[in-house]
């Protein structure tokens, strides 16, 4: 699981589906936008944190930082470190 922006997250989610096609250091495949509520500032503060859910992400090292491009309707996921 791999936590975006909440701009990522909405840019991801006008593409109509939560199944979007991406391609990885360790290959092609997809995976699936969700969020979560969440209220880390507070119950006073509740709001939404947004994952992409894949497979994949296994092959990324914890803590890694990874850049996102979308091309079309797939996003290319890229190690930045």
């Amino acid at each position: 699981m791999v936590e975006v922006t909440k701009p990522t997250g909405l840019r991801l989610q006008q593409l109509g589906s939560p199944t979007i096609a991406i391609e990885t250091p360790a290959g092609p495949g997809t995976a699936t936008l969700s969020t979560q509520v969440c209220t880390c500032r507070g119950p006073e503060h509740p709001h939404q944190h947004w994952f992409l859910t894949s497979p994949l992400f296994r092959s990324l090292t914890p803590g890694s930082t990874v850049s996102f491009c979308l091309l079309d309707d797939k996003v290319i996921v890229q190690l930045t470190d």
